[in-house]
Order: C-alpha cells, then sequence, then structure tokens
C-alpha cells in the first residue's frame, strides 16, 4: 500500500471525535446504544457520491492519454466509462470531526435551535468496530492532489496484471469486467473517504 492509501485507510486519530447532531439525533443514539451509518450516496448532494468517481475516472483518461499501448488505451477508457453506470457504492458512512466546536459542522448537522458535538473516545471506539467486520475508522480527506495520489497508488497496484492479461490474448472485455470488479471493491472504501472540496 503506498503512502497516500495508507495515510487514508489506517489513520492515527487523536483519543477523541465528535460527531455533530440534533437534540433527536442524539437521543436515538443515547436510547438505543447504536450509531446509525448513512449510505454514502445520500451524504450532503449528488456531488459528495460523484465527486470519488470523476477523480477516478480522470485518473484513468490521463493515463489512456500517455500510453502508447492501444489496448491498454482501450482497457483505461473502458474502465473510465463504466464508472459512468455506476449509480451507488455499497458503503454506510457515520461522520466524525477532529473539532469540537466548527462553525460548518453546527451549520451542516445541527437545526437552527441548537445541536450537539457529541465526543467519543476513540481507542474504545476502535476496539467496537473491531468485533463487527468491515467496519473501519478512516480518515477524509478534502485535498484534491492527496485525492487523485491515492487513486493513481491503487491504479498502480491493479492495472499492471490486467495489462499483462491483455498481453497475453485474454479477451478485453472479459480484462475490464475482471479490471473493473477488483477496482470497485478496493476503490469503494478509498472513496468513502474523499470529500468534495466544496464542503471543506
Amino acid at each position: 500500500m503506498g503512502s497516500k492509501l495508507q495515510h487514508l485507510l489506517s489513520p492515527t486519530p487523536p483519543d477523541t471525535l465528535y460527531h455533530y447532531t440534533s437534540g433527536a439525533g442524539i437521543k436515538g443514539i443515547v436510547g438505543s446504544l447504536s450509531l446509525q451509518a448513512t449510505m454514502l450516496h445520500y451524504l450532503n448532494d449528488a456531488r459528495e457520491f460523484k465527486h470519488g468517481l470523476s477523480v477516478a475516472q480522470s485518473a484513468l483518461r490521463h493515463r489512456g492519454q500517455r500510453d502508447s499501448n492501444v489496448t491498454h488505451q482501450e482497457l483505461l477508457s473502458s474502465l473510465a466509462d463504466a464508472l459512468d453506470r455506476i449509480e451507488h457504492l455499497q458503503i454506510c458512512v457515520f461522520c466524525l470531526s477532529e473539532e469540537e466546536d466548527l462553525l460548518s459542522q453546527w451549520r451542516s448537522y445541527c437545526p437552527p435551535e441548537g445541536g450537539y458535538a457529541l465526543g467519543f473516545h476513540i481507542p474504545t471506539l476502535i476496539d467496537r468496530l473491531a468485533d463487527n467486520q468491515g467496519l473501519r475508522l478512516l480518515k477524509c480527506t478534502y485535498d484534491p492532489i492527496l485525492q487523485r495520489a491515492a487513486v493513481d497508488e491503487l491504479l498502480n497496484e491493479i492495472l499492471p496484471g490486467h495489462f499483462s492479461a491483455l498481453g497475453s490474448g485474454v479477451p478485453c472485455k472479459e480484462v475490464v469486467e475482471a479490471a473493473l470488479a477488483m477496482f470497485i471493491s478496493k476503490f469503494s472504501l478509498v472513496a468513502a473517504t474523499f470529500k468534495h472540496p466544496s464542503f471543506s
């Protein structure tokens, strides 16, 4: 795993992170003693969901323009086009902030009459997450340069094997399907960390 992916997928968090919510939200958390995650594509607006896919498409198209191998170009173009057909990623998120008192968070997640910044002791939360398969604590980034670098690292991991398959005579359609499945399974986790710069 490259350093950019490592930064996003294996963060070293502070001891406390905060969840901004309404009075009803905090009653639900305390009353049920549970946290409810939200599907990624329901957050903020459509840009939030599409943003990660557009970063990946841009990286794929850029590689296609720089690669002189026609079959590589075809694979890269097909992958970029296939991302257009993805309506949502099967990812649920529960958002936390490093800031205990941040105006943008109050405005975004709390009603005008007021809300709460509920602090979570992160070592305890991580222990609880470890008991639930598939749950991870990830660090979000609004930085488009870091986002692009993370996608490039992911593509560097995935593409060589599929380029080799093309060279060995495997039909392009089969390679595209296999590459897309592998890319989406790995990229889904990375995409959950990408935030649109307009929300920073």
